[in-house]
């Protein structure tokens, strides 16, 4: 992920503040939770390191308002937690997915009168077996 804060050459000065908020929604959703968050803090540093700290304003391309130096942060941040919401809220929902096809594999491989294994789980058992055993050059007996 290319870090272009403030520093892109050519481009509109007016939407760069904006499109740069966009980095730490983009960071949660392409690299997930965990890097997404050390991306979006390390990016978060670079702002504030560069709107906040004298020797930051000087290597500014041009000089911003005091309103918006202390707003962008802001704004970024709840961009931040925009980001880790849709996040956390992709994670339960792909974990409680996992949750439901585990379960509609087990009824599909059980009786439901009986509750023993039923054909379908004793063909996908047999062709794994067939599978790993022709892959091996092992021999196969079915009794």
């Amino acid at each position: 992920m290319l870090v272009c804060i403030f520093f892109n050459y050519g481009r509109n000065r007016r939407i760069q503040p904006a499109l740069d908020t966009f980095n730490a929604h983009c960071g949660m959703t392409l690299l997930g939770k965990k890097h997404g968050f050390f991306i979006s803090a390390f990016i978060l540093s670079f702002i504030l390191f560069f709107l906040w700290t004298p020797f930051g304003k000087d290597m500014l391309l041009y000089e911003y308002t005091p309103e918006f130096c202390m707003r962008f942060p802001i704004v970024y941040i709840a961009f931040f937690f925009i980001g880790y919401s849709f996040e956390f809220l992709r994670s339960v929902v792909y974990n409680q997915m996992i949750k439901t096809q585990n379960k509609l594999t087990e009824i599909a491989e059980r009786d439901a009168l009986t509750g023993l294994k039923n054909r379908f789980w004793f063909n996908k058992c047999f062709f794994e077996e067939y599978d790993n055993k022709v892959s091996a050059d092992g021999s196969l007996a079915l009794i």
